[in-house]
């Protein structure tokens, strides 16, 4: 049923992505899930590419430095929201084309 949600072309965006990578697979291990095939798009990259001169690229600090709210840190569903809308700012201040070609998409699953 997982399988609907990795679609051909689709990108998934995580904040340290090393880490989140590992639990999902982990957890589809699990429960004998086939890991699917997808791009990922690791915002911990792409901010210390962009923004250099901040003092560190955790999630709430990135979060501040673009003006984006992040009201329950640590929690899922408040963290990837923020992770897409690091993404969407720093695409449109820096487009599209900078963000793919100052990192490789990897591939993962």
């Amino acid at each position: 049923h997982i399988q609907m949600f990795y679609t051909p072309g689709r990108i998934v965006t995580a904040h340290n992505a090393p880490f989140d990578v590992s639990v999902m697979r982990l957890t589809l291990d699990r429960y004998g899930i086939a890991a699917p095939r997808y791009q990922v798009i690791d915002t911990v990259k792409t901010s210390r590419h962009f923004l250099p001169k901040l003092p560190n690229h955790r999630l709430d600090t990135v979060s501040a430095a673009l003006h984006i709210p992040l009201e329950h840190h640590h929690n899922a569903l408040a963290d990837s929201y923020a992770c897409a809308r690091i993404l969407i700012a720093e695409n449109e201040h820096f487009g599209e084309a900078r963000i793919k070609s100052m990192m490789k998409l990897s591939k993962a699953g």
